[in-house]
């Protein structure tokens, strides 16, 4: 596992000559990752610094492959703010099988879960709003099926105003995109459905 430090830059959200701190703009995330470098060979630098309002943000993880292009272990990221230990964002694709599938196809089932639209693909995604003492934090989450990985996306709300499923939707397709996931059902058994 390996970790880097990325320090980048955030268009529209410094303040200028008025000392008054100008807001990012709230744009809907694409589905289709932005072109540039990735985080832990995954991630879109664009995009976690949309999602999460800062580039200076440290990245775990990795989408390894062997000499045959298959994944040598489970890509997966962890996003932290330089120099703090929470994650701000998670990613992991692991094979639909054992847990992972069992707590999918459970998901799937699960009246408290929003269900992905045809078009998205199969999976789901939820909100989750914690708070401890005087303060409080939300997150989203998304699960999504593509080929026989499950793309699980986990984001804290970093920016007011951005919706943390919806990024977390939008960060788990592009990661389809990026890892060049295979969309064939090649386990054993049938592949889940609703």
């Amino acid at each position: 596992m390996w970790v880097a430090a990325v320090a980048l830059a955030i268009s529209g959200c410094t303040g200028d000559d008025d000392g008054v701190n100008h807001r990012a703009q709230i744009d809907e995330l694409p589905a289709t990752a932005p072109p540039g470098e990735l985080l832990c060979d995954m991630l879109p630098v664009d995009t976690v610094t949309t999602v999460t309002g800062t580039g200076d943000v440290e990245a775990e993880g990795g989408a390894d492959r062997d000499s045959s292009g298959k994944f040598a272990g489970t890509p997966r990221c962890r996003i932290m703010i330089e120099g703090e230990h929470g994650d701000i964002l998670h990613g992991n694709v692991p094979w639909a099988e054992g847990n992972s599938l069992n707590s999918f196809e459970a998901g799937l089932d699960d009246d408290r879960f929003n269900q992905l639209p045809d078009e998205v693909g199969l999976g789901f995604s939820w909100t989750e709003e914690n708070s401890s003492g005087e303060s409080s934090s939300t997150r989203g989450h998304a699960r999504l099926l593509h080929g026989s990985r499950v793309v699980e996306m986990d984001l804290a709300q970093m920016v007011e105003g951005r919706d943390p499923e919806a990024d977390a939707i939008a960060v788990a397709q592009q990661v389809i995109e990026t890892l060049e996931l295979g969309d064939e059902w090649i386990l054993p058994g049938d592949p889940p459905s609703r």
